[in-house]
């Protein structure tokens, strides 16, 4: 099975509630706002923009860089997770 957390999660709510993917990962974590499934926070935009940089900046990437904010944003990733489960 793919998983790649937070895109996948929202494309899994939005195909459950009988509506098609938007364009982009970003719209598509704002449609899952607006549906009141999760809160409007900055930071799980913030998460998919990381996502798009590592995988399409990956050659250019700074290790400690990515390390500082994944050990950082970690329980931005817990509370979404927490979000769906009491949804």
């Amino acid at each position: 099975m793919r998983y790649n957390g937070i895109i996948d999660i929202c494309e899994h709510i939005l195909a459950l509630e009988g509506i098609s993917a938007p364009d982009t990962s970003s719209n598509l974590v704002k449609k899952v706002i607006e549906k009141g499934i999760i809160t409007d926070s900055p930071e799980y935009l913030e998460m998919i923009r990381f996502r798009n940089f590592i995988v399409h900046r990956y050659e250019k990437i700074d290790l400690e860089i990515i390390y500082t904010i994944v050990s950082k944003k970690l329980p931005v990733f817990r509370n979404f997770i927490h979000e769906i489960r009491n949804s």
